[in-house]
């Protein structure tokens, strides 16, 4: 084996056998052949099996040079001040090393992974959570946090989540007032509990030309489901978020109601073309359906 190789940051995850064509992988003692000369065998097995496990060395102190280094005709004085500088350069090195990404020791790293099988198995999570991103950022934040407590449930759902929805939905009317032009999906349906649902969903294309969806309402509709009913909660919607000079059109299904309701409010209506060719579908289904009785 070349010292070259040797001497890359992979080898602290891997250990080399006797005849130097394979190496044994640290943290899941996978065999990984190696006769090529090349690294690139075990960067793809750490990539595709310990994605967490970061591959870069720990980077060492720089070593100041020697003050017998220095030559002796320099005065006292001088010497004095350069003792001083060396301190501060000392000090100040040391003091960078709380940011330096040191990567953990292998037994932590299989106590961490796992803790992480058995959150997926006993919590029934899918195994895409461990590529989610919002998850990564979690963990990669908490690891930056050693004394982070998890809150409680009441904490979590009374206070947190409360809190957050106010910042995201102030983010989000900064995004749909800011679009010259949006237009709105609405439907509604009823629970199994017998609730009345109604949402609102603006879609709109952003400076950088990219299309965005924000859900403007998910609300439990009480009232009637009238024409001029569903017009005014609309209305209100709209109002709600200022954006009521800047809807072009509204998508809604076929029913009566919500086509009189847009109509009333002076707005574009939009057929849904989901909903349009379910009804082509069911009402061809009944035909074929009636042949067949008939025969």
């Amino acid at each position: 084996m070349s010292s070259k190789r040797k001497h890359s940051p992979l080898w602290t995850h891997f250990t080399e056998d006797i005849d130097n064509k394979k190496a044994k992988c640290n943290h899941c003692s996978t065999i990984i052949s190696i006769a090529g000369g090349s690294n690139g065998n075990l960067t793809r097995h750490m990539k595709t099996k310990h994605l967490l496990i970061p591959l870069t060395a720990e980077r060492q102190t720089p070593i100041l040079p020697s003050l017998n280094s220095l030559q002796s005709s320099q005065s006292t004085c001088e010497s004095e001040n350069i003792i001083s500088a060396s301190s501060n350069i000392v000090d100040s090195q040391q003091s960078m090393t709380q940011y330096i990404r040191r990567p953990p020791p292998v037994p932590k790293i299989e106590q961490i992974d796992k803790q992480l099988v058995k959150m997926v198995a006993k919590g029934h999570h899918a195994l895409r959570i461990v590529e989610e991103t919002e998850f990564r950022k979690l963990i990669e934040l908490v690891s930056q946090c050693p004394g982070y407590k998890l809150p409680s449930r009441k904490t979590l759902s009374e206070n947190l989540m409360s809190r957050i929805h106010n910042d995201v939905m102030a983010e989000a009317k900064i995004k749909v007032q800011a679009a010259p032009a949006l237009s709105l999906s609405t439907d509604g349906w009823t629970s199994r509990n017998n609730d009345s649902y109604i949402a609102i969903v603006a879609h709109f294309i952003n400076e950088e030309t990219k299309l965005h969806s924000v859900l403007l309402g998910c609300i439990n509709y009480k009232e009637r489901h009238t024409s001029q009913n569903l017009c005014d909660f609309m209305k209100v919607v709209m109002a709600e978020w200022n954006i009521s000079h800047t809807v072009a059109a509204i998508v809604s299904d076929n029913a009566a109601n919500i086509l009189s309701a847009v109509r009333l409010g002076d707005w574009r209506s939009i057929s849904c073309f989901a909903h349009s060719l379910n009804l082509v579908v069911q009402e061809a289904t009944k035909k074929i359906s009636h042949k067949e009785n008939i025969n």
